[in-house]
Order: structure tokens, then C-alpha cells, then sequence
């Protein structure tokens, strides 16, 4: 029963923590910090292109996060 209930859970924290992490932390602030650099004319290239490289690798690092979680969590009810 525990691990059941330890397996879901998991499971639950990851797609959690993989759609936190993916959509707002790589995704969402990226493009606001490029907005701001937009309004305050402090737009550099570096800025540019790590909140590029942010973006494009979003949605890899959320699927990646989201996938251990939940295979760690199969991994319990399989027991």
C-alpha cells in the first residue's frame, strides 16, 4: 500500500515539477527577460542567445524531468 501510494505520488511530482521547471522557469522567464532587456535597452548578444537556447531546450528538459519522475514512480507499483 505504501508504495502504491509512494509510486503515484511520484508520478504526480513529476509531471509536476517537469511542467514548473519546462514551461516557466526555461520558457516564460526567458522570454520576460528579453522583453525587459527589450525595454531597457540592454539587450546583448549573450542575453540573446542563452534565453534562446533556454527556450529551445524547454520543453526537452521538462519532458526529460517529467519521464524520470514517472518511470521511478512505475517503478514502485510494479513491485
Amino acid at each position: 500500500m505504501l508504495k502504491t501510494i509512494l509510486g503515484i505520488s511520484m508520478m504526480v511530482i513529476g509531471v509536476a515539477l517537469g511542467i514548473y521547471v519546462g514551461v516557466w522557469l526555461l520558457f516564460v522567464q526567458a522570454i520576460l527577460i528579453l522583453g525587459n532587456g527589450i525595454d531597457a535597452h540592454t539587450l546583448t548578444a549573450t542575453i540573446v542567445f542563452a534565453n534562446l537556447l533556454k527556450i529551445f531546450f524547454s520543453g526537452y528538459v521538462g519532458i526529460f524531468i517529467g519521464f524520470v519522475f514517472v518511470t521511478m514512480g512505475a517503478m514502485f507499483l510494479n513491485d
